[in-house]
C-alpha cells in the first residue's frame, strides 16, 4: 500500500500558495482532459465546475482551433504551445489575467498525452494594465503640455511684438517732450526759479520712463533668454562721468548734489557701456526717489586689489532700507512697503541684478535706517595691456 508524501508545515503552505494560482490538468490524445488538481482553484471558479471528462476546446475556449497543433504535439512535431496574457471576465464584473500552456506529458513519448498548466497572474496583469493606462495619460499629458508649450510661444511672441511696437511709439513723444524741457532748462536764467523747476521735473519724468521702458523690454529679453550684453573694454569712469553729467542739471533745482568720486587712473573692466549706464540710472533714480527735494548722491569707484575687482558704489543719505526688507531688493516685481506712494514697478533692480551678473559680477546692498543706503556693483578688472 502506497505512503501518501509528508510534507513539512512551511512546505505544504508553500504547495497551498502555489495550487492558488498554478493549476494542471492531464490531456489524453484525443484532447480530452481526464484529470485536473488546482485547475477550478487557480481559475476562480466556482467548486461545483468541473474540467474532467470535458474536451479541451470545451474547457479551455482559447485553444479552438489548435486541434492541428496539438495532433502535431502528440506526434513529436511541435515541442508546446503557449498563450499568455489571457484575460477573462469574473462574476463580479472583474478581469483576471491567465498564461496557458500546454507540453508533452512524456518526451519520450509524446503521444501518450499532454500536460496543460494554467498560472493565474491577475496581479501582474492589472498592474501592467495600470502601467499601460499610466503611460497613455503620461503621453496625453505630455502632448497637451507640447500643445499648450505651442501656444505659449506664440503669446510670447505676441507680446515681444506688441512691447516692440508700444515702446517705439512712446519714445517718439518722450524724446519731443525731453528735448523741449531741457531747451527750457538751457535758458532758465531767464525764468522764475519755479518755472526751471518744473522744467527740470519734466525731463526728469522722462528719463525714468525712459528707463522704465527699457525695463520692461529688458524683462522680456530676460524670459525668453536673449538679454545680452556687448562686452568691450571700457573705462569705467566714463559710463559713470556721463550719468552725473546727465543729472547734475536736472537735480540742481531739487536741491539733490550727485557727484562722482573717482580714482586718477582708468580703471579697466569688460563690460557694455549702456548697459553700466542703464545700472547707474536705476540705481541714481532709486536714490533720488526717495530723497525727495534734497540730499546727497555719491558714486565711487575703488578697487580691490584682494579680488582683483573694480567696487562702483552708488550712495545716498536717504531714509534708508530695514535689514529684514534688503534681502528681497532684487527679487522680480518685489517694492518695499515704504516704495508705494512713489510710482514703480519692482522691475528696477532685478534688471540691476541681472545686468550685473551678465558682467560676470555682483551687486550688493548696505543700508541702515536713518544713515542712506549704498549699492556696491563689482567688476573684475582686466589689465590696460
Amino acid at each position: 500500500m502506497s505512503q501518501e508524501p509528508s510534507f513539512l508545515p512551511h512546505e505544504s503552505r508553500a504547495f497551498d500558495l502555489l495550487s492558488s494560482r498554478v493549476g494542471y490538468a492531464f490531456i489524453n490524445a484525443e484532447h480530452v482532459i481526464e484529470s485536473a488538481q488546482g485547475i477550478i482553484q487557480s481559475l476562480s471558479y466556482t467548486p461545483d465546475v468541473s474540467v474532467i471528462n470535458q474536451p479541451l476546446t470545451d474547457a479551455f475556449v482559447e485553444f479552438f482551433g489548435y486541434e492541428e497543433s496539438l495532433d502535431e504535439m502528440l506526434a513529436g512535431n511541435v515541442p508546446f504551445i503557449e498563450i499568455a496574457e489571457v484575460n477573462r471576465p469574473t462574476f463580479d464584473d472583474d478581469v483576471d489575467y491567465f498564461d496557458f500552456g500546454i507540453y508533452p506529458a512524456d518526451n519520450k513519448n509524446p503521444g501518450e498525452g499532454l500536460i496543460l498548466l494554467v498560472e493565474n497572474t491577475t496581479s501582474q496583469g492589472k498592474l501592467m494594465q495600470r502601467l499601460i493606462q499610466q503611460r497613455n495619460e503620461l503621453r496625453l499629458a505630455q502632448s497637451d503640455l507640447a500643445n499648450a508649450n505651442r501656444e505659449l510661444h506664440k503669446v510670447n511672441e505676441l507680446k515681444s511684438v506688441f512691447l516692440s511696437m508700444a515702446a517705439h511709439d512712446l519714445r517718439s513723444p518722450l524724446s519731443i517732450i525731453s528735448t523741449y524741457a531741457d531747451i527750457m532748462l538751457t535758458h532758465k536764467d531767464k525764468q522764475p526759479f519755479e518755472q526751471s523747476y518744473v522744467f527740470s521735473r519734466i525731463l526728469e519724468q522722462s528719463m525714468w520712463l525712459n528707463s522704465l521702458i527699457d525695463d520692461i523690454l529688458n524683462l522680456n529679453m530676460v524670459e525668453q533668454g536673449k538679454l545680452k550684453v556687448n562686452l568691450e573694454k571700457t573705462d569705467i569712469r566714463m559710463p559713470l562721468r556721463s550719468i552725473v553729467d546727465q543729472f547734475q542739471p536736472i537735480f540742481k533745482n531739487r536741491n539733490i548734489d550727485i557727484r562722482l568720486e573717482e580714482p586718477e587712473e582708468a580703471v579697466w573692466v569688460s563690460a557694455d557701456a549702456n548697459r553700466i549706464k542703464q545700472i547707474a540710472l536705476n540705481l541714481v533714480g532709486n536714490s533720488a526717489k526717495f530723497l525727495g527735494d534734497s540730499g546727497d548722491i555719491r558714486l565711487t569707484v575703488a578697487t580691490d586689489s584682494a579680488t582683483n575687482e573694480a567696487i562702483i558704489g552708488f550712495g545716498d543719505n536717504g531714509p534708508g532700507i530695514p535689514p529684514a526688507q534688503q534681502e528681497e531688493l532684487f527679487q522680480l516685481f518685489y517694492r518695499t512697503p515704504g516704495a508705494s506712494k512713489f510710482a514703480g514697478t519692482g522691475l528696477g533692480l532685478y534688471i540691476v541684478k541681472t545686468l550685473s551678473e551678465l558682467h560676470g559680477g555682483t551687486i550688493e546692498v548696505e543700508s541702515e535706517e536713518g544713515h542712506g543706503t549704498t549699492f556696491f556693483l563689482r567688476l573684475p578688472i582686466m589689465t590696460s595691456d
